[in-house]
């Protein structure tokens, strides 16, 4: 049981939360996660007056919840999963970013499309509410529990409270008053807790990966670049710097920061990974791994130059601001940082592994301008 949310979530006169604290114990993939949160969204969109869903309904939201951390973070959902293998399956021809953050259009594509949900959903909307008919099913054959809970489920539906039962024939849910009147009560809560455990969950799956957590959901708006720009305006006004990548000259007034190593891994804008470049060659790059072979002394004498030529005029607490990031992230000593041979290691030390990492989760790698 998680005791965190059970200490958080309130009682019910209605029905049994310790239950719901049971429903992702013993899990061998994302389904139940997903699902969970794909029912949870379809109740609050229909601003939980509604209690028959269809698990094809259901079945896409699923894929939706899984899109943004498959498809752009390359995140592992684990070797008995399917759901990626279905997205895998699917040519969206639409602007990649436009589907991201738009559910409902990525949804519409899924259903216009030949992607096949019921490969996912054997299983998961029975052994979902196995713990309510925990007694029952002790000492079954697995090859029983789905008919035993689909029969207990309706039998039982007034007296044992289920989260739901499941019509058969119609390929539906019929979600438990009680139950939805406790998520529309609770529903901040209630969703806190399940994305808790698919957090848990990512996080065991994807073990070598930084920031599990903001790889799972998509922001509404990527953080803003106001305050890295305005540091790299102030270094170009000193002193002219050429793009590591083209080799052409960057200005105060044309240029673009490039996340070295690419935003949909690190998730991050640390001023240690952002480079000035130009519009057309940050787009040229997106999300490859540079080569490192050509480009990372390069990048690190950069990096190096720009604190040195912005320490130049700067207030003690702009600069403080400025290095922050690469003490606390690079470990390195301050009274050091002008050494450059220092800072390169200290560099190449937090920046390698990253690099290793993102390669083996399956970012594209070796990249050349104009290759």
């Amino acid at each position: 049981m998680n005791y965190q949310f059970n200490e958080q979530l309130p009682d019910s006169k209605l029905v049994d939360k310790n239950i719901l604290l049971q429903l992702f114990k013993d899990i061998t993939n994302s389904y139940k996660y997903l699902f969970f949160m794909g029912l949870l969204k379809l109740l609050k969109r229909e601003n939980f007056n509604k209690l028959t869903f269809s698990l094809e309904d259901i079945g896409y939201q699923m894929l939706a919840l899984a899109y943004y951390p498959y498809k752009v973070f390359k995140l592992s959902f684990g070797l008995q999963d399917q759901i990626c293998n279905e997205l895998d399956n699917q040519k969206l021809t639409e602007d990649e970013e436009v589907l991201t953050f738009n559910p409902d259009k990525l949804i519409k594509r899924f259903k216009a499309s030949s992607i096949e949900v019921n490969s996912f959903l054997k299983y998961v909307p029975y052994r979902l509410i196995r713990p309510f008919f925990q007694q029952e099913l002790r000492g079954k054959r697995d090859q029983e529990v789905n008919r035993l809970i689909s029969k207990l489920a309706k039998e039982e539906f007034m007296t044992r409270h289920p989260l739901y039962y499941i019509d058969e024939d119609n390929n539906k849910l019929i979600i438990h008053p009680g139950w939805v009147s406790y998520f529309s009560d609770n529903h901040e809560l209630v969703l806190a807790f399940a994305k808790w455990e698919y957090l848990r969950y990512m996080q065991r799956n994807n073990p070598s990966v930084p920031n599990v957590q903001y790889k799972l959901f998509p922001e509404e708006k990527r953080q803003s670049l106001t305050k890295e720009t305005n540091f790299w305006t102030e270094v170009l006004k000193k002193e002219e710097l050429f793009c590591i990548y083209s080799h052409q000259r960057i200005t105060p007034e044309n240029f673009s920061l490039d996340h070295f190593i690419p935003w949909s891994f690190v998730v991050h804008n640390q001023l240690w990974n952002l480079i000035p470049t130009l519009k057309s060659v940050n787009s040229s790059k997106s999300n490859n791994l540079p080569s490192i072979n050509r480009y990372f002394d390069n990048y690190a004498q950069l990096q190096h130059k720009g604190l040195t030529l912005f320490k130049t005029g700067a207030t003690p607490s702009s600069w403080n601001k400025a290095i922050e990031p690469y003490l606390l992230d690079l470990r390195i000593e301050e009274y050091k940082i002008s050494n450059y041979d220092y800072f390169k290691d200290k560099l190449k030390a937090t920046v390698l592994p990253l690099i290793t990492i993102a390669e083996n989760q399956g970012f594209s790698n070796e990249w050349v301008y104009g290759s």
